[in-house]
């Protein structure tokens, strides 16, 4: 070890209080809040040069038996708990002019309350949460405690992480307390069983939860299908109709990944099967490539694999003109004298960019054309299953096919002029840049069919990504 590394300095407090405050008794004592209908007042306070809440009675209740009885029940539910998601209880003690206080730890954040009207409060947090929330149920709910006044108010999340701590259990129940079982709670949040004093158990505050999510809905810039569908399942009137347990609120929750995880890998699946088909009806085909002219009509190449879905055999697709080229040039690419090797790429730079530019271009008005389909599958496949996905799929790779064909059509006009043309275009390079035209294709075909058909979106938007 160096010398450097062999002390450590530290400064001293500048005064005597700081120095002190590390001492046994309680320091800097300070009000935070007060229920305004209820029994206690909360303080924050320092002992041992750390920062502690202390949970007291308000003046009029610290000699009252059942105020007394009701903070006992809090603190015995609360000091068997130890869970990161939950305040710590350390003790219930007489504290100098606040009578019996029960200590716990101290929480360095806001409350999710506070934290919904941040501009910066985002799905991602929200999820984050609920999952969090559903954790400490879990725990909870294992031990035989429910809550019985879940809302976002009585949930903290930490300054560092926004992780969630759950506090206040004035209101808690357990199955082995015998005393202080009647109505509780914030209505706004009480399920109808606990506003009617009936049995309670776990569901009760799957239901609070529910209000909950469905508060955070309406505090995200837009709505989410997961959030409403965990919040309307929590919210059913009859306990029995809700999700038994936070297991099963979980599994609501998350569904939403596993199912397109699923369409997901169905899509690709489908995608598999139709490539290799091509490869093996395309086997031993040679496709016909020459250099496009300066303006050419576009018509479906004969040998395409498929046909547009809303165009008769007599039918043409819209024209359309590729860039350009300088006239100097001939309309063809520029090749070397000593150009012997027909795997070696043209000169002419633009040139790919120029393919690219007409399989984007053409995706487009292609799919435009075609809008008819797109309402088409949204009105034939009502539920967003297997079938609606498998129509949209076969819509998209039908564009590619045409757009790809619609290329080599326009390189099949002079074979003898552009013979080092067509033998690029069969390379391992020409191929690669046929192969980047469709995945362009596909890109823009997916996005104007997203724009088209709002319905379709979540389908076209997966199959882009993939």
């Amino acid at each position: 070890m160096s010398e450097e590394e062999a002390y450590t300095e530290s400064s001293w407090p500048e005064d005597e209080s700081a120095a002190t405050a590390a001492g046994g008794q309680w320091r800097d004592v300070e009000l935070l809040r007060e229920s305004e209908h209820g029994t206690s007042a909360v303080y924050r306070a320092m002992r041992y040069g750390k920062w502690h809440v202390l949970k007291a009675l308000k003046a009029d209740y610290r000699t009252n038996p059942i105020a007394l009885a009701q903070q006992r029940k809090e603190f015995e539910i609360g000091y068997t708990l130890s869970h990161p998601g939950i305040v710590a209880v350390m003790g219930l003690e007489e504290v100098p002019s606040l009578g019996k206080c029960i200590v716990e730890e101290w929480v360095d954040g806001s409350t999710l309350r506070e934290a919904m009207k941040h501009d910066n409060f985002n799905a991602t947090l929200a999820y984050n949460i609920i999952n969090e929330l559903l954790g400490v149920l879990e725990y909870l709910h294992n031990r035989q405690v429910v809550h019985r006044d879940l809302k976002p108010s009585n949930i903290m999340l930490t300054a560092s992480g926004n992780r969630v701590k759950l506090i206040d259990f004035g209101v808690s129940d357990t199955t082995s307390h015998a005393i202080l079982k009647g109505p509780a709670g914030t209505r706004r949040y009480a399920a109808p069983e606990l506003i009617a004093g009936e049995q309670i158990d776990n569901r009760t505050d799957l239901y609070s939860l529910g209000v909950i999510a469905s508060e955070i809905n309406d505090a995200l810039p837009h709505s989410d299908r997961r959030l409403d569908r965990l919040a309307k399942a929590c919210l059913k009137e009859s306990p029995d109709e809700r999700p038994a347990n936070a297991q099963a609120a979980r599994a609501i929750l998350n569904h939403h990944n596993r199912r397109w995880m699923w369409i997901a890998a169905t899509i690709a699946l489908i995608c598999s099967f139709i490539a290799v088909f091509m490869v093996l009806e395309n086997k031993g085909k040679k496709p016909l490539i020459t250099q496009y002219p300066d303006t050419t009509a576009v018509t479906l190449h004969e040998e395409k694999i498929d046909t547009p879905v809303t165009a008769t055999a007599s039918e043409t697709v819209q024209t359309t003109t590729l860039p350009q080229k300088d006239a100097a040039s001939d309309s063809q690419p520029t090749v070397t004298e000593t150009h012997q090797a027909p795997s070696t790429p043209l000169d002419n730079t633009s040139f790919k960019e120029d393919v690219l530019d007409f399989a984007r271009n053409e995706a487009k008005s292609l799919v435009t054309a075609q809008s008819n389909k797109l309402t088409e599958i949204d009105s034939t496949y009502v539920i967003m299953g297997p079938s609606k996905i498998m129509a949209c799929t076969r819509f998209i790779i039908n564009i590619e096919n045409q757009v790809k064909a619609q290329i080599i059509t326009i390189y099949s006009n002079d074979l003898k002029r552009n013979a080092a043309m067509r033998e690029y275009l069969e390379t391992d390079e020409g191929r690669q840049l046929l192969e980047q035209a469709r995945m362009e294709a596909r890109k823009v075909a997916t996005t104007t069919a997203s724009h088209l058909s709002p319905n379709l979106a979540p389908i076209f938007t997966d199959m882009k990504i993939r």
